[in-house]
């Protein structure tokens, strides 16, 4: 599989659209999946941080590349990073900002 840097606008957009092809398939199941996308879309209207949590295996990561792919940050790269890989002083840092 190509990096994120080398892969072109063109490609990202395009993998962008097949993702969302099959996110929206999945989400049409159910009700309450169906609630859960309308406060993605919400959020993805805004510029506002959005913090997803949730046990393991319920589709944070899926929810997080809807909410990047329908966000105005679509057209930059998308990072997955796992929280749980962190130290607790590293993630609170990166999620809360640093003082010294």
């Amino acid at each position: 599989m190509n990096t994120e840097a080398e892969r072109t606008p063109e490609r990202r957009s395009l993998e962008e659209t097949e993702f969302l092809r099959a996110y929206d398939q999945l989400f049409r199941r159910s009700e309450k999946a169906q609630k859960v996308e309308e406060i993605v879309a919400r959020a993805a209207a805004t510029d506002a941080t959005v913090l997803i949590l949730g046990e393991a295996g319920v589709g944070k990561e899926l929810v997080a590349r809807s909410l990047h792919c329908r966000s105005s940050r679509s057209g930059k790269p998308w990072h997955k990073i796992s929280c749980a890989s962190l130290p607790q002083d590293v993630l609170e840092s990166e999620l809360f900002g640093h003082e010294e």
